[in-house]
């Protein structure tokens, strides 16, 4: 299992695709709360 960032996750997007087709494993993408309730 994997655990990105959002920042993370659009910067690799492609490679993320790749990797959850051949290992069939989710890809979890999180955001934190506190940088949203501070905006």
């Amino acid at each position: 299992m994997t655990t990105l960032t959002a920042s993370e996750a659009r910067a690799n997007l492609y490679r993320l695709t790749e990797q959850a087709a051949e290992s069939h494993e989710p890809i979890f993408i999180t955001v934190f709360l506190e940088k949203i309730h501070n905006l």
